[in-house]
Parts: C-alpha cells; sequence; structure tokens
C-alpha cells in the first residue's frame, strides 16, 4: 500500500488548549531510502550535540489573581521550524528497511518518515540520540501495579533512575517499597500508619526518604527492609535526595529546610521561616528548589546553604519539580498554572493549566513532565497530563480519577501515578534506549514525525500504523 505523503498524520489526544504546533512545509520525495531537506524559511544547522531546548517565549501573567484565573491559557510557542528531512521507504527487497535519523539538525528541525514498501522498517539513532515516544502508538503500556490487599488513600509515588525501585506512601496509612516494578511490595506493618506527605528514593534505589506530617522524616539504606526516623515530630510536607541519597532535605510546612550532606546522620536548619508546601534536589545535590504558600519559588546552588527567591511573577506555591541538573524547573501554583524554567528558576514561562495539580514530575533531563490533575468539584478533564517537550505541549493519560500522586524515572522511560482510594499504575516505553541500541520499529505503510529537541533528543509529535519501541 502506498501512501501520500501529505496524508494527514494520527495526533494523540493532546490537551484542547495546546495542541501541537510545528508547522513544517512538506516536500514530497519518492526514492529508495533517501533524505531531503526542505528548506522553509532556512536551513538546518548545527548537530546534535547543539544547544539544547530553549524555553518557550514568556507569556505575561493574566490581570488579576495572580495565582491564575479559569480562563483558557494562552498556548505556549512552538518551536522555531526552519527545515524538514523527509525520510521516504519503498524499497521491495526482502527484509527490514533501516533509515538513520540525522545529526545536523537544528532545535525545532521536523524529521518525518513515511514508509511506501510492503516490509517492516526501523529508525536507527546515532550515539547520543534518544526519542521520546509518549506520542507513539502502542508503545506506552498502563498496568496496575498496586500492593496486594490495598485499597490505600495514596498520597505520593517516587522511583530511582530505572524505575525499578518504587515507594509509594499513604495518607493515613503505611509505607510501601517495591525492588521489582511495582511487581512485589514490601508492606511495614503496626505503627507505620501515618500522615504520610512526601516520598523520594535515590538513583539506585538503596536510599529511601519519607516524611509525615505531624511525625518524623524516616529514612532506610537498604531499599526499604528497615526504617530509622530522625529529626523531631513536625508537620513535614517535602524531602529530596541527591541521586547518592548523602544530600537529604526536607521540608517543615510551618518552619525552615533542613539540611543533611550525610545521609541524614546530622541536620542543619537553612532557609527563612516561611510556609513551605514542597521541594526538589538535583542529582548532585548542589541546586534545590522549594515552594512556599503565600510567597516565591526559592533556589539555592551552594547544596541548601542559602535560598534566594526567584521572581516568577507568582506568590502562591504547591508543588515543585528539577531535573538532574539544576537547570530545568517545574512549579505549580495554588490556581493550577504550571510554570517551567530552563535556567535555574532565573527566567519562567507560565504553559498550562486544566485544574489543581495535586503532583508534578520531571524526568532527569526535564523533557519529560507529569502532573496529576484530580476529579474534583467539577473538573472535566482530572487525568494525568504528560508532556515530551518541556512544558510547550501535553498530552492527557489514563481515565478520570482522583490522581494524587505521579513520579517520572529519571532515565525518563517510566512513569508511575497513583489515584486517592484507588490504584497505583505504572507504565513503560516512553523512551527508546540511548544510542545505537535504541530506535522505533514500524509496520509497512506507517508513518512517524518527529521534532528536535537538542542534545540528540527528539520527540515524536504525530504517528500512524503500527510500532515497537527498542
Amino acid at each position: 500500500m502506498r501512501l501520500h505523503p501529505i496524508h494527514p498524520l494520527h495526533h494523540p489526544r493532546p490537551h484542547p488548549h495546546h495542541h501541537p504546533r510545528y508547522a513544517p512545509a512538506w516536500v514530497a520525495v519518492s526514492v529508495a531510502i533517501s533524505a531531503v531537506l526542505a528548506a522553509c524559511g532556512g536551513g538546518g544547522g548545527g548537530s546534535a550535540g547543539g544547544d539544547a531546548l530553549p524555553p518557550p517565549a514568556h507569556l505575561t501573567a493574566a490581570s488579576g489573581d495572580p495565582s491564575g484565573a479559569p480562563s483558557d491559557p494562552p498556548p505556549a510557542d512552538a518551536l522555531p521550524t526552519t527545515g524538514t528531512t523527509h525520510l521516504v521507504i519503498d524499497a521491495v527487497e526482502p527484509g527490514t528497511a533501516v533509515v538513520s535519523l540525522p545529526t545536523d539538525l537544528a532545535v525545532g528541525n521536523v524529521v518525518k518518515v513515511t514508509s511506501h514498501g510492503p516490509n517492516d522498517w526501523r529508525i536507527a539513532q546515532a550515539e547520543g540520540q534518544q526519542v521520546l515516544t509518549t506520542r507513539l502508538p502502542g508503545a506506552v503500556d498502563w498496568q496496575v501495579r498496586t500492593p496486594e490487599g490495598s485499597t490505600a488513600l495514596w498520597w505520593s509515588v517516587a522511583a530511582s533512575h530505572d524505575g525499578s525501585a518504587l515507594l509509594a506512601a499513604a495518607n493515613a496509612g503505611r509505607l510501601y517499597a517495591s525492588s521489582d516494578g511495582g511487581a512485589t511490595w514490601v508492606a511495614h506493618q503496626g505503627e507505620w500508619e501515618r500522615n504520610w506527605t512526601a516520598v523520594a528514593v535515590s538513583a539506585r534505589g538503596e536510599r529511601l526518604a519519607a516524611t509525615a506530617h505531624g511525625g518524623q522524616l524516616w529514612l532506610s539504606g537498604d531499599g526499604g527492609q528497615t526504617w530509622l526516623p530522625t529529626l523531631e515530630v513536625r508537620p513535614w510536607v517535602g524531602v529530596g535526595l541527591s541521586a547518592d541519597g548523602r544530600i537529604v532535605a526536607a521540608a517543615d510546612q510551618h518552619g525552615h529546610i533542613h539540611i543533611s550532606a550525610d545521609g541524614g546522620q546530622s541536620f542543619t536548619q537553612r532557609g527563612p521561616l516561611a510556609q513551605w508546601r514542597s521541594l526538589a534536589v538535583s542529582a548532585s545535590g548542589q541546586f534545590m528548589v522549594a515552594g512556599v504558600s503565600q510567597g516565591p519559588v526559592y533556589f539555592s546552588d551552594d547544596y541548601g546553604q542559602k535560598w534566594a527567591p526567584r521572581d516568577t511573577g507568582a506568590g502562591d506555591w504547591y508543588r515543585v519539580a528539577l531535573s538532574a541538573s539544576g537547570r530545568q524547573v517545574a512549579a505549580v501554583d495554588m490556581g493550577g498554572w504550571i510554570h517551567v524554567s530552563g535556567d535555574s528558576g532565573l527566567t519562567w514561562t507560565r504553559t498550562f493549566r486544566e485544574g489543581p495539580v495535586n503532583a508534578l514530575a520531571t524526568s532527569g533531563d526535564g523533557l519529560a513532565l507529569a502532573a496529576a490533575i484530580p476529579v474534583d468539584g467539577g473538573l472535566p478533564d482530572g487525568r494525568v497530563h504528560v508532556s515530551t517537550d518541556g512544558g510547550r505541549t501535553w498530552l492527557a493519560q489514563l481515565d478520570d480519577r482522583t490522581w494524587r500522586g505521579v513520579a517520572f524515572s529519571g532515565d525518563g522511560k517510566t512513569l508511575v501515578a497513583a489515584a486517592n482510594g484507588g490504584q497505583v499504575y505504572l507504565s513503560r516505553g516512553h523512551r527508546t534506549t540511548p544510542g545505537t541500541a535504541g530506535g522505533i520499529q514500524g509496520a509497512a505503510g506507517g508513518e512517524v514525525e518527529l521534532v528536535y529537541l537538542g542534545e540528540g533528543r527528539f520527540s515524536v509529535t504525530a504517528a500512524r500504523g503500527a510500532f515497537k519501541v527498542e
């Protein structure tokens, strides 16, 4: 079956006010496994290791309530599209046809692959390349991973770098730890029923942390088999760990930030007296971000020793998330607006609003974001919303639930979501394996469209057909 190259592709359902707006001008070609760069206002340039995805152009806040009025938000600016590379497969020889992703692209360039031949095909990656595949049909497989016998009021979830180690906390309930991606769980019994508010997992999954409102900070160094309490009883609302678990930060809702540089053996009190709501820590522990109710977002670049307010244009913050490098930051205000920054909070863009956000998460590179939005108060679309381009566009996932917790694994391949009084769900397939080991397999007659995000990263924006993520 031959496909006309200008047939529309399948776009998975994004948020109705935030459709992807990468609009290339197509150049139809029909040659055996070839590539043509179509000039669309300038040719592509740079390399796979070029500039990273720039932050969207600043969007001014609506007048009135700084936390966000209920009117529809303006869409974030799309990436500037300067060229389209169209890879057309019409080979008839037996076997899988292979096309390689270009390496000489500029941020915003589009790569479109169209199969005209009768055979399966594959998109191959070069070293340093990777594709974010959440929008690829059939790539993401959601599965129930709820601990057996649990009907918990889930409140918070966290994942290790590869998603194998998970930690889930229930409000007025227990902690549950898993070392096999949620296939089995260890529940902590007896006096462990507390009002757990936040959890964190180190990169390898051996160090865990959990805070309880009106309780203590609890730490584990063996993947959740044993736990020890530390710090005094306070209304703890946030906790973060460095990748190795040596740096620990905990937020007292009506006090200060408490910092440990020795894995929780000792702590120092830092930051101003404020109504803290959440915090996040970078992989090295050098960078930290924390949100304040009726106040600004605070940022630290010296392992939590000193904290400075960031000018965000709003002043009532609920949840924050931070990339591994500390450069990409996401924060949600009490009005449900999600704000993103690509320069450690120096400048911000207000990007998306669907309703109150209960949890916010990011992948290690900051390109993938997830927001847990509950069905509450008559909201039309209480779902888990995912972005694969740093917050520019969003895609709804899962069904309507009272979503409470959400977490990306550090590598961005695994996403975990938990509903209050419902199930724990886990999905994989959000990315290809990095480098030459990864790629996308497609069936005959399929099409896929990718946009280049920079630093070797691509994101699927549209596709049709059957696919498999490698």
